[in-house]
């Protein structure tokens, strides 16, 4: 099997205006959530539809910092304009860092649901931790002989392990709060 050579083309980043009143701060739209400002939860200027984010429609991501940001009491709320972020993850480290890496495992994700599997069907898995590190090292091995895409997706193998090495991770974490 001859190696192939993959590269994803760049995408041009395109910016746009919050919509918040008052606000017209410029972000960079991402994924699903890619009409909305981050800090307001606004569709963002130039957009169409309802002028409010469907909450069933978040992007998990956006939906996981949502979340982050709650306060369990409401008490001790930041006057307009700061944010009481000291000491907080910087998720943007990893999502906004790692855009074509994320979208490769996303790629192997959703060609998994596609073909085979129920979305989140690992989470139930018998061993679970056990076979997807397994499946991990398939790919890692496969990689060590020379083969750069998975024959039978056609995506990168690295993808392919990379995805059941956070598939583990996610595991391991979640059996250490139970």
């Amino acid at each position: 099997m001859a190696k192939v050579r993959t590269k994803f083309p760049a995408k041009a980043a395109r910016t746009k205006a919050c919509a918040h009143p008052g606000c017209g701060k410029e972000f960079t739209p991402a994924g699903r959530a890619s009409k909305y400002c981050q800090e307001h939860g606004t569709k963002a200027k130039g957009g169409s539809g309802d002028e409010s984010p469907p909450s069933t429609h978040r992007a998990p991501v956006a939906e996981a910092l949502g979340n982050l940001r709650k306060k369990a009491d409401g008490a001790n709320r930041q006057a307009a304009g700061q944010k009481a972020d000291q000491g907080k993850l910087e998720l943007d480290l990893i999502l906004g860092d790692f855009p074509r890496a994320l979208e490769a495992i996303a790629r192997v994700g959703q060609h998994g649901n596609d073909t085979k599997y129920e979305p989140g069907s690992w989470l139930k898995l018998p061993n679970g931790q056990q076979r997807v590190a397994n499946a991990a090292l398939r790919h890692w091995i496969e990689r060590k002989k020379g083969f750069t895409l998975d024959p039978e997706s056609g995506h990168l193998a690295l993808a392919h392990e990379t995805w059941n090495k956070l598939a583990e991770l996610e595991l391991v974490l979640r059996a250490q709060e139970a």
